[in-house]
């Protein structure tokens, strides 16, 4: 658990308020212990920013480094206006440290796809996701007048730590897989890099749920190659990453 230091305590009762709303609304349906938990902060370190102690920008970053927290949008400037922290190339740097933070987890992934395509004869672009907060990112994959959109998903393992929660992470991926919708020329592959998760979400997926054209796949990050892939939904994908 990190313990950092508090730099001071906060100057206005309104970044008192501030300060303690984003910790709730960070938090969730979990306590704040569990909050603390999943970003490596000791709840008692937690409980006194919530009651008023100014974060370091070390432990800022901590907090935004967890899943739900990232998931419902939540960003480094709400919590330095919070904090205090009003120097304005601050807050443009942590803006773009954000930017590039939230990419990572998805360029490994991206590259391994990627990887696989270009051993393929298939024609393909990735796509710009825009505002599509529900696809992490996607490719157009072109076979002569045909083309599909084949659209990746990355699971949100770091929310496991919520124990039996809503937010358990388990619930969340299976929650996500079941609402993709159907569409003829579209797919679905929803990548783990942990094959506890991925089996357990082989095991509780009922495939007569899946609407979806549909894989789940486990990647072996250290080798950058496939290891599994199971196929759920009323038809089989047209391209899988184990072919």
């Amino acid at each position: 658990m990190v313990e950092a230091t508090i730099e001071n305590k906060l100057h206005t009762d309104t970044q008192k308020e501030l300060l303690y709303k984003l910790i709730t609304k960070a938090c969730g349906p979990r306590s704040l212990s569990e909050f603390a938990k999943s970003c490596g902060i000791s709840p008692a370190h937690v409980c006194r920013i919530k009651n008023g102690m100014k974060p370091t920008k070390k432990i800022i970053m901590r907090m935004l480094s967890d899943a739900y927290v990232k998931d419902i949008g939540m960003t480094y400037e709400e919590f330095y206006i919070a904090a205090g922290i009003d120097d304005k190339a601050e807050v443009e740097e942590a803006q773009r440290f954000e930017k590039v933070v939230s990419k990572q987890r998805n360029t490994k992934a991206l590259g391994m796809v990627a990887k696989k395509l270009m051993g393929s004869d298939l024609k393909y672009q990735l796509l710009s996701m825009n505002d599509n907060h529900d696809v992490d990112f996607a490719f157009m994959i072109i076979q002569g007048r045909k083309k599909t959109k084949w659209n990746f998903v990355m699971n949100y393992e770091n929310l496991n730590s919520c124990d039996n929660r809503s937010v358990n992470a388990i619930y969340y991926n299976l929650g996500r897989l079941l609402s993709f919708p159907y569409a003829k020329d579209e797919q679905y592959t929803m990548l783990f890099d942990s094959e506890s998760e991925y089996e357990r979400m082989i095991k509780l997926v009922n495939n007569e749920q899946v609407l979806a054209k549909l894989s789940v796949v486990l990647l072996d990050d250290e080798n950058m190659q496939i290891k599994k892939e199971a196929f759920f939904g009323p038809e089989k994908i047209e391209m899988s990453l184990s072919d």
